[in-house]
């Protein structure tokens, strides 16, 4: 199990391109974390139905068209009990004559709150406030 787990860090770690950060296989990619950048968004919960303050970063990439992609995002949530929980997610992106001014991407998370056992779901808004260099 050591040998198939160290062959495939090796599979992704020779894959990874140092200008981005991410592989280059084809349409779909995986991304180091935080080195894409960190977003910020407002993510609505379904099931307590409450607003909630998101921190997320990408984590791998699918290129639909060349102007448009899916984000896959892991990030950590704020409970109102301000117990910290992890999330996964995925944004839509396309490129828009305003993205040098504000990117607004509309997506989906959802996690498990790690304090009390409770899972939420719903939509967010990402917009990205520490970019790469």
């Amino acid at each position: 199990m050591k040998k198939l787990l160290f062959g495939l860090l090796l599979l992704i770690g020779s894959q990874v391109h140092a200008d981005t950060f991410c592989t280059d296989w084809g349409k779909a990619n995986l991304c180091l974390p935080v080195v894409k950048g960190v977003d910020t968004a407002y993510g609505y919960d379904f099931i307590s139905n409450q607003s909630q303050a998101l921190a997320e970063t990408p984590i791998g990439i699918w290129n639909i068209k060349d102007d448009a992609k899916i984000n896959f995002k892991f990030g950590g949530v704020l409970s109102e009990f301000h117990k910290g929980s992890p999330f996964i997610g995925i944004d839509y992106s396309v490129e828009n004559p305003l993205s040098a001014f504000i990117d607004i991407n509309p997506g989906i998370y959802g996690g498990k709150n790690w304090s009390d056992g409770s899972y939420f779901w719903g939509l967010k808004a990402s917009i990205q406030i520490i970019a790469p260099k």
